[in-house]
């Protein structure tokens, strides 16, 4: 699997409604949105351009965040609620890079305790991971497929992960 299929992008630091730069500590609306090549891509609003009633054309997930110093720490800007957001919308979709980051996003999940690991079972598809949220005990267990992911892809779908996660690195 080619790196580039994970490339969701840095912050842009410009509001992608109005083209205006947007300036270190102003609080933003950090979007994913599907491309026309059917990849994820960051697409950063100034939150007076933001309107939940207008979203960019293949809106995916949005989570609020606050534009990082050039110089500033590497801060997590995700929190746990959009992770698992981004996590259940991920659910069911067969594309192979999408089933890659969200394999890798599970186990992001699962260090961060979020996810509990229930057991696995063998598919079609290959090994399938049974996880559960943390205090979820009713219903039954979400499956995660794994990829088979050789190193390479999983350094790749981290580093889009540790993007998402922090707002520095743009």
């Amino acid at each position: 699997m080619a790196i580039d299929e994970y490339s969701v992008g840095k912050i842009t630091r410009t509001c992608g409604r109005s083209g205006r730069a947007l300036e270190p500590d102003e609080v933003c609306i950090a979007t994913l949105c599907e491309n026309a090549e059917g990849q994820l891509e960051r697409v950063d609003f100034a939150e007076e351009a933001w309107s939940d009633d207008d979203r960019p054309e293949g809106f995916f997930s949005k989570w609020k965040t606050t534009v990082p110093a050039d110089d500033g720490p590497r801060r997590a800007f995700v929190d746990d609620a959009a992770l698992l957001d981004i996590f259940a919308r991920l659910d069911g979709d067969e594309r192979r890079d999408r089933m890659a980051f969200r394999y890798v996003l599970a186990l992001v999940l699962l260090r961060k305790r979020l996810l509990k690991f229930e057991g696995r079972c063998d598919s079609d598809e290959g090994d399938v991971w049974l996880l559960r949220p943390r205090g979820e005990d009713a219903g039954p267990p979400m499956e995660v497929v794994d990829p088979g992911l050789d190193d390479e892809a999983i350094v790749a779908v981290n580093e889009q992960l540790g993007e998402i996660l922090h707002g520095s690195l743009g």
